[in-house]
């Protein structure tokens, strides 16, 4: 099997062209997942970060993938490797007084300027 050298600049334009023909036939999850982040390169491995196990199920069940960017780098040593990567909780915010303390949390001048402005929180 071939093992032509590449650079990194050429795999991520094949997986740029990749997430554009999942687009056109509709796969719109795996297109959104590729163009939201770039994956990384170490040595013929190809890491890419995921939010979630149902997204690497479909990038490790998904073959037609890595089998075109073998074909068009004509390396066929390349190997894909996806990592779920942990998101904490997120709270959601919907009150007003929610908004407040949560933008309080970032920028405690906050509070003093809301006093200095002699504003009051619904």
């Amino acid at each position: 099997m071939p093992k032509d050298s590449f650079k990194y600049e050429e795999m991520l334009v094949l997986w740029n062209n990749y997430a554009e023909i999942l687009l056109k036939q509709g796969s719109t999850l795996l297109h959104s997942a590729m163009v939201a982040d770039k994956p990384r390169l170490e040595d013929n491995t190809i890491h890419f970060d995921v939010p979630n196990k149902t997204l690497s199920a479909q990038f490790s069940e998904d073959n037609k993938m890595i089998q075109y960017i073998r074909e068009n780098l004509n390396n066929y040593s390349i190997k894909f490797r996806t990592h779920i990567t942990e998101v904490e909780n997120l709270k959601l915010i919907f009150t007003s007084k929610e908004k407040y303390m949560f933008m309080l949390e970032k920028n405690p001048l906050l509070d003093k300027l809301t006093a200095k402005l002699q504003l009051e929180l619904i």
